[in-house]
């Protein structure tokens, strides 16, 4: 299930409750920054970190942060989500590092305390909610497979920026499923996409040579017929996709991405130039789209 713009903007269950959208999406943001701190302690893998930075979105676009403990629920879905990726962490573990990391406490709580008990039982209350509220639907595409395809186009087309491109397009994987909400909005397929885009951006590659081998064999095509980044990794040339990429990009925007700045204005420039081709090819006014350029249906009501 995926969410349009429209649906984000207006019909989650914290807007109903009078919170903005700006502060929502730093409630979203500060809540998956703790439950990625917490995969880190628990040894936890990517992917289990994927499926919990996802439960806690969809929980949230149902439930408000204004009814939950937002801290409480991250921990569930790291309890959840490490269940569902196979790298399955104690419950007693989770509780202990979850109490560690919120009240900031020099050392794990006893595991036979009364505190411990009582967290325990808390935690398993909010998995059998959250279960409810996303109505027991545990499968989330994961960009492991995608990705892994992907990275492997790069190094057959620039074999020497495999190493630095590779694992900087991971680091802005776990971005994109921590800080934005492109994961209530597009396959994760798509979120591999942008991130190894991304990334190819931030290093500057030229577009594939002319040469460059794949599968033994040298690509003969003339290079104004040769595929550039954009169409080796899939990504289709519309404003839609474009406005995909801009939430990606706006991650790294401020001055603590400082190093970044390039690879933002390069992707800025790349932006306007589709809105641009949209408004010669559509005659539209060249504004950015929403998710869906129809109207949205109603977004749907948890269980109560």
């Amino acid at each position: 299930m995926y969410f349009t713009d429209e649906q984000l903007a207006k019909g989650t269950a914290s807007r109903m409750d009078g919170i903005l959208e700006e502060e929502e999406e730093n409630y979203r943001r500060k809540t998956n920054e703790f439950v990625v701190q917490l995969c880190r302690k628990l040894d936890m893998n990517p992917m289990s970190m994927w499926n919990a930075c996802t439960l806690t979105h969809r929980f949230f676009t149902f439930e408000s942060f204004k009814r939950r403990d937002r801290l409480l629920v991250g921990a569930t879905a790291v309890f959840l989500g490490g269940k569902m990726a196979e790298n399955a962490r104690r419950l007693l573990d989770v509780v202990g590092y979850y109490y560690a990391l919120r009240y900031k406490a020099p050392n794990l709580p006893p595991e036979k305390s009364k505190l411990v008990q009582d967290l325990k039982d808390e935690l398993l209350a909010h998995e059998r909610l959250m279960l409810h509220v996303i109505g027991f639907n545990l499968y989330f595409e994961i960009p492991r497979a995608k990705f892994g395809e992907l990275g492997g186009k790069v190094k057959a087309f620039a074999p020497d920026a495999y190493e630095k491109v590779v694992p900087w397009a991971a680091n802005v994987l776990n971005d994109l499923y921590s800080k934005t909400t492109l994961c209530l909005r597009c396959d994760a397929s798509v979120i591999a996409q942008i991130a190894l885009y991304l990334a190819v951006r931030k290093f500057s590659l030229p577009e594939p040579s002319r040469e460059a081998r794949v599968g033994g064999k040298t690509d003969v095509k003339p290079l104004e017929e040769r595929e550039n980044w954009r169409e080796v990794f899939g990504l289709k040339d519309d404003a839609l996709t474009y406005c995909l990429i801009k939430r990606a990009v706006d991650v790294y925007r401020g001055n603590h991405y400082a190093a970044y700045r390039p690879m933002v204005r390069c992707m800025d420039l790349e932006i306007a130039g589709a809105l641009a081709k949209e408004k010669r090819e559509n005659g539209s006014d060249g504004d950015m789209p929403t998710a869906s350029p129809q109207k949205p249906p109603s977004l749907p009501v948890a269980p109560p």
